[in-house]
């Protein structure tokens, strides 16, 4: 897509044009849920055989479609971009940066330059479509991950050689060869960011983390069970199409449940993202009822998957989204999933546990920056202390990437607004 854009916007050839908008739409059909609050959370996804993986090496379809529709004069390509990068992107950086592979619970924590060079071309690539300052700022925190932002805290990219880094393991362990994709991604980040200068100065200047806070993976198989409630460890587990996290699951009958052992980082709001097997069945006659402390969370319900189509199994893993309106102090949390049905087996392969509010915040020689993602469905004011002693300013954009308030504080702080699944950006020298 990006190959023939480029070709039909210099040569205006009609056949490459009517293949580009053929591919194009294509690219866009992809994007198959548009429910931002469920699975895969407003991205498009990269394989027409699984409604479960998302990965961001090779995660090239927004910003792809972004040109396309600027090339074009399509409004709707742009729009598609505009869907991923304005909700799901935001998650993806603050969460920590492009993984290897999402299947669909987080269960490749890799990163590599694929997938950052991906996440920061898409979202330059869409702003510049769609005009949306917001979509740059979240540019400066995608680019910094070349420069510091990542779980080692590594420069990923060495300006002196021009030299990139394979890669980080999911323990923070850095892969120190230089093979030719990462080179190759390395150094079009960094013409992207050239081109984008302002980007460039908020990617290189404010770098290392110093406050994080997102989701938590806690596997199934990890709880007590108690009554009908077993650990299946199936032979692979590869399911065709997607991936059992940590290679098994709890099989729930009536009667069984498994209760898991967790931790809430701050004293907030939270979602419960369980992560299970959606079947092909009456959409209530199987699923899961969710406690937290002793605060009921609600039912996600494993029925109502459709025909299987061109995928290599019945059903699919999915994750399912519930929580509650109740403010939970910090610490020990103990999680109950109870089965709830007409006797068909639940199979639940995890819980994620979400804050209504994640973070990530950045500090450096000349100040800070910072992003909140919202997943609460009303607008929430959060405190946020950005560590320094000047002014702070709050950017807020909804879901399309639109600004809608921005908030001054004083002395390192704010009370920063931030829309319903949308995304805030900090700033403060």
């Amino acid at each position: 897509v990006y190959g023939l854009s480029a070709y039909v916007r210099s040569s205006g050839d009609d056949r490459a044009r009517r293949d580009l908008t053929q591919l194009a739409d294509g690219v866009a059909k992809m994007r198959a849920v548009q429910d931002h609050r469920i699975w895969p959370f407003g991205a498009i996804f990269p394989w027409a055989r699984s409604r479960s993986v998302w990965h961001a090496w090779a995660d090239q379809m927004a910003g792809s479609l972004a040109t396309a529709g600027t090339v074009l004069g399509d409004p709707a390509l742009i729009q598609t971009a505009v869907g991923e990068v304005g909700v799901f992107t935001p998650h993806v950086l603050a969460q920590g940066g492009g993984d290897q592979g999402w299947l669909p619970a987080p269960a490749d924590r890799v990163q590599i330059a694929y997938g950052a060079d991906a996440t920061l071309q898409n979202l330059l690539r869409t702003a510049d479509a769609s005009g949306s300052a917001g979509f740059r700022h979240l540019g400066g925190i995608a680019g910094a991950w070349y420069f510091g932002n990542n779980r080692s805290g590594a420069q990923m990219y060495d300006p002196r050689t021009g030299r990139t880094f394979d890669g980080l393991e999911a323990d923070g362990r850095v892969n120190r060869n230089s093979g030719a994709e990462s080179t190759i991604h390395g150094l079009l980040s960094m013409l992207a960011l050239d081109a984008h200068p302002a980007v460039k100065a908020l990617a290189t200047e404010r770098t290392e983390r110093y406050r994080h806070i997102t989701w938590s993976l806690y596997e199934a198989e990890a709880g007590a069970r108690t009554g009908a409630a077993t650990v299946v460890t199936p032979a692979s587990a590869w399911t065709g199409e997607s991936l059992w996290s940590g290679g098994s699951y709890v099989q729930l009958l009536p009667g069984g449940r498994v209760t898991v052992a967790a931790t809430l980082p701050i004293a907030g709001r939270y979602r419960l993202l369980p992560v299970y097997d959606h079947q092909q069945a009456p959409t209530y006659s199987v699923g899961t009822r969710h406690t937290v402390r002793t605060v009921p969370f609600g039912a996600v319900w494993h029925g109502g998957a459709g025909a299987p189509g061109v995928s290599p199994t019945s059903g699919y893993m999915d994750i399912g989204n519930t929580g509650t309106a109740t403010v939970f102090s910090s610490g020990a949390a103990s999680i109950r999933s109870a089965y709830a049905g007409d006797g068909r087996e639940a199979r639940l392969d995890a819980l994620l546990v979400q804050p209504e509010v994640e973070q990530l915040l950045l500090r450096g020689e000349s100040g800070a920056q910072g992003l909140l993602r919202s997943w609460a469905s009303v607008r929430r004011r959060h405190m946020v202390n950005l560590g320094t002693s000047g002014p702070v300013t709050a950017y807020a954009y909804d879901r399309q990437g639109q600004l809608t308030t921005v908030a001054i504080g004083r002395a390192g702080r704010v009370a920063a607004p931030v829309e319903p699944y949308g995304f805030t950006y900090l700033m403060s020298r």
